[in-house]
């Protein structure tokens, strides 16, 4: 960070520029009409699958620039288009649409499905992936419950692409210990069916172990499956090594699962983020300048409004400063704009920034790493002059932290 004397009308092109450039960035995404889903749906019967994948990836995007990272989004979209990945021989994009689309749950009001019937056209899809995937056991418990085709596509056109298109995927790449500990953070984040996979294939890859089956139970325990996660626990057991203190717990709770009766709907269908709170903690340093900001505030995953509070040392001055400022997030580039009132002792000002620059989702997803290049404007009260405005140009970097908020129903 460094403090320039700058021409004010380079201060002047510099401000018209980012204004210019900032709409822009906002409305990027919906430039190129998209195909309807009518015209989608027909690629996929015609299986051209690349152009679908294509076409399904643009509408998606185009819905989640209405609203929030899920809103505006069907869910039977999504599932659609899991469906379409795994015709194509995607599979880690299939199961990954297929938890979005679970948790997306049933928000179309146009078509004033309800939930119950949603439930049924996303089990269809479901069972179509599992199917492709040459895991009918799985297919069948989904399909216990009763599912629903779609308009769009005939059974004798659904059974034909089965038949033509199934594989044996291998999804999981690690060794058994790894892989376990992968399937159960998968299943702990909410990726339920990629986690499903990952146990049924270190089942068959490793059946005399009990832990995979009992992580397994778990996830068909969180889906609402009762009956199938209590077989996969018996067999857990049967297979473990456990001292018989530690196994009755683990009965109990086995017990429990034969009383439940099977969820009508699986209790994470409809349980999509829809906002999160967010806090940014980042700096900027510099030979003579230093400053500490963060943010609290609400979030979309596209637009985030936050209060800001910063401690800044410059010219050997400490202030704080108390501002607000908000930031529209495009894939992985982010711009925004603020503006805060500086508490110096004997000079106050206030400082207007405009930022761009990325912002880079975490491997966990609960946060982004932000990089910013910063330009901002200061101007002092109680100075005249060149002095009384004094322009910045630096660099921030910062971490923001999500604080998910779940949707209400």
């Amino acid at each position: 960070m460094y403090k320039c004397c700058v021409h004010t009308n380079f201060i002047r092109n510099i401000f018209v520029s980012l204004l210019f450039v900032f709409p822009l960035l906002t409305k990027a995404e919906g430039t190129v009409p998209h195909l309807s889903l009518n015209k989608i749906h027909e690629l996929v019967v015609q299986e051209q699958f690349d152009k679908a994948i294509y076409e399904y990836s643009r509408y998606i995007q185009n819905k989640k620039s209405i609203g929030s990272r899920t809103k505006g989004v069907e869910f039977n979209v999504m599932a659609e288009y899991a469906y379409v990945l795994a015709l194509n021989g995607m599979y880690d994009g299939a199961l990954t649409n297929l938890d979005r689309a679970i948790a997306l749950g049933h928000e179309d009001k146009k078509t004033k499905m309800d939930k119950i019937k949603a439930e049924k056209l996303l089990r269809f899809y479901i069972c179509q992936v599992y199917q492709l995937m040459s895991y009918p056991d799985i297919a069948s418990t989904f399909a216990k419950n009763e599912i629903l085709q779609p308009d769009w596509l005939t059974k004798q056109q659904s059974d034909a692409f089965i038949q033509k298109y199934k594989t044996f995927p291998v999804v999981n790449q690690d060794g058994f210990s790894a892989a376990v500990t992968r399937a159960n953070t998968l299943a702990a984040q909410g990726q339920y069916f990629l986690s499903l996979t990952i146990f049924q294939e270190l089942i068959e890859n490793f059946p005399n172990e009990a832990t995979p089956y009992m992580g397994q139970s778990k996830v068909w325990e969180t889906l609402g499956y009762y009956d199938k996660a209590a077989e996969l626990l018996t067999e857990g057991m049967s297979r473990s090594k456990i001292q018989e203190t530690a196994r009755q717990p683990i009965e109990n709770h086995l017990n429990t699962l034969r009383k439940k009766k099977a969820e009508t709907t699986m209790p994470p269908f409809g349980s999509s983020l829809a906002e999160a709170d967010i806090l940014y903690i980042g700096g900027m340093f510099s030979s003579d300048y230093w400053s500490f900001n963060g943010r609290w505030g609400r979030t979309n995953y596209r637009k985030t409004g936050s209060i800001d509070l910063g401690l800044t040392h410059m010219a050997n001055t400490t202030y704080f400063s108390l501002g607000i400022s908000n930031y529209v997030k495009v894939s992985i580039v982010s711009a925004g704009y603020g503006i805060s009132y500086n508490f110096q002792k004997g000079d106050p000002s206030y400082t207007i920034k405009l930022s761009a620059g990325l912002s880079v989702l975490s491997r966990g997803g609960k946060g982004t790493f932000d990089w910013m290049y910063a330009f901002s404007l200061t101007n002092h009260f109680k100075q005249s002059g060149e002095n009384a405005v004094v322009p910045m140009l630096g660099v921030s970097l910062g971490f923001s932290n999500y604080f998910a908020k779940r949707e209400k129903k």
